[in-house]
């Protein structure tokens, strides 16, 4: 196969990839806006982990997963509460962070790696 064609092979194959993530996360979408807090966790945490694929500035990124951690925290999601403590921190925010991080370790003591 010549470059070319692997070329267009892979900008195909790159194509089906976003356009799958593109459905799953409008299904998503619409289950986090049911409420369900594991959605929501989750749909931010894809936000994050394909920002680059799917072509979402970073600044637009942070602002729907942070909403999207907030919402599922509001509702004691322990890893939302903790993503929601880092995202503070991140902002500079160490007060609000350490409220976040430490009521994330009341909900579930298993948060903790070491």
């Amino acid at each position: 196969m010549s470059a070319p064609a692997r070329g267009n092979k892979a900008k195909r194959s790159g194509q089906k990839e976003k356009t799958a993530l593109q459905e799953a996360i409008k299904w998503y979408s619409y289950a986090a806006k049911k409420g369900g807090p594991d959605v929501q966790n989750t749909l931010a945490d894809t936000y994050r982990k394909y920002r680059a694929i799917l072509g979402i500035s970073e600044k637009n990124i942070n602002k729907m997963a942070f909403d999207l951690y907030k919402a599922a925290a509001e509702k004691d999601h322990a890893k939302a509460v903790l993503s929601l403590g880092l995202e503070y921190q991140k902002q500079g925010e160490f007060t609000e962070a350490g409220k976040y991080i430490s009521k994330a370790l009341t909900l579930n003591l298993s948060l903790i790696h070491i």
